[in-house]
């Protein structure tokens, strides 16, 4: 978006191009910035989760059996295979 921007702008006149590219440029990464934060605190309030959180551990019973506690239970749900 910075490029098209610069590109439309930067063909009339560079001296004032040189003047709008850091406030351009500096609008487009916050811009951004804001979009990641929406999507990524949508999935967290969707999912219930905030993967980015330091203080959780996903994955830790991976490859560790599973304790099935009854065993009718288990035939009701999925029938014979």
């Amino acid at each position: 978006m910075f490029f098209i921007c610069f590109s439309f702008f930067g063909n009339n006149n560079p001296t004032v191009m040189a003047f709008v590219a850091l406030p351009l440029l500096l609008g487009n990464i916050s811009f951004g910035q804001g979009i990641t934060h929406l999507i990524y605190f949508w999935f967290a309030d969707t999912y219930g989760n905030d993967f980015l959180d330091i203080e959780k551990r996903f994955g830790a019973d991976y490859g560790r059996a599973e304790v099935v506690e009854d065993k009718d239970d288990f035939s009701e749900e999925f029938g014979d295979f």
